[in-house]
Order: structure tokens, then sequence, then C-alpha cells
């Protein structure tokens, strides 16, 4: 398939300054929603190695995870992002991360 001019344009961006968080992000997210979880997820990962206190990557990379049918990876995903959202004190983002992690499995005890 393709990559879209906007995929394209991100990926130009991004090797001009790979350093860019926001970018690599853009790219990632852009690369999920095109239906490429895989590239995706390559793009988040690298992203939480190189600035681990984006929180944003967390969610997303849990969201590719999951696409990709890797439960367990999504679980400890969601879990390292809700570290990252206490110790930023975003009980918003928290909520989300608990509740991604709790959908998993919505049988669980833990859910109970």
């Amino acid at each position: 398939m393709p990559e879209s001019g906007r995929i394209q344009t991100l990926r130009t961006y991004l090797a001009e300054t790979p350093e860019d968080s926001f970018l690599r992000y853009a790219l990632a997210l852009e690369l999920l929603l095109a239906g490429d979880p895989f590239s995706s997820s390559e793009e988040f990962l690298i992203l939480k190695m190189t600035d681990p206190e984006y929180l944003a990557t967390y969610y997303q990379l849990g969201k590719a995870f999951e696409m990709l049918g890797r439960k367990d990876d999504a679980r400890v995903v969601y879990h390292e992002g809700i570290s990252v959202a206490l110790r930023q004190q975003n009980i918003h983002t928290m909520n989300e991360l608990k509740a991604a992690s709790e959908g998993l499995d919505p049988d669980s005890e833990e859910n109970l």
C-alpha cells in the first residue's frame, strides 16, 4: 500500500530533525490511522525510548499492540504509561490508561 502524502511529508521532516518528538508521534499516529500498526508501533517504540516522558505515546502504542494481537505487550505499556502519568500528576491520562488496560480483559478480577 503506497504511503499517503501526509506520511511522506512527516518522514521528510523527521529525517531533518529526528529528535523532534512531536513529529515522530505524528508519524506514528498517521501510520496507525492508515492501518499499519506494525510500522506505527516501531515509531512509537523509538519515541518511548528517546522521550519516555511523552505521555501520549503509551496509550497509542498500547492500541497499536492491541491491533497486532499483542495484549500482554499492550498491558505492559499501559502500566508504564500509568507510572509516567502519576509522576506528571496527569490524572485524566492516568484514568484513560487504566481504562484501556482494564478493557483488555473485561472479566478479570481486577475489574470486579
